[in-house]
């Protein structure tokens, strides 16, 4: 004589596909809205970190002997460009020429637009700026 168990398998089988299924379901929306709020936040730091390389190295440019605010506005603009930074600020105080003394004090702030630089996914931030400033003694 033979058993009969596989009608009754066969049931308990599609009830566990059923009740992944849901699971899947309930759980799909959540891991990806995790996903996304991570890639948005990695391009935040990103342009963040941006901001800051780019306001050192201009300062570093005019604070240096002989340094311009022409030279420091370049090379800040060549930063963010090799980092595809679109959108930008750039406030240096005070106005820097040859004519500078030694020992001045001097700011850069770069403000990127956080608007135009950021990618398709926009969960976490809403608008303004990602800003950083450094502050170095002219030599």
């Amino acid at each position: 004589m033979k058993r009969q168990t596989t009608g009754r398998l066969f049931n308990e089988r599609d009830c566990r596909r059923g009740g992944a299924l849901v699971e899947f379901a309930i759980f799909l929306p959540i891991i990806l809205t995790i996903l996304m709020m991570s890639i948005e936040a990695a391009n935040g730091i990103y342009l963040r970190q941006a901001a800051t390389t780019a306001a050192y190295e201009g300062a570093r440019v005019l604070t240096a002997i002989g340094g311009t605010q022409d030279g420091a506005e370049l090379r800040i603009q060549d930063i963010l460009a090799a980092r595809g930074v679109t959108k930008y600020e750039v406030n240096i105080s005070p106005r820097v020429d040859y004519t500078t003394p030694r020992g001045t004090e001097i700011a850069i702030t770069v403000s990127i637009v956080e608007k135009e630089n950021r990618l398709p996914v926009h969960l976490l931030f809403s608008g303004g700026y990602f800003q950083s400033t450094i502050r170095m003694i002219r030599l």
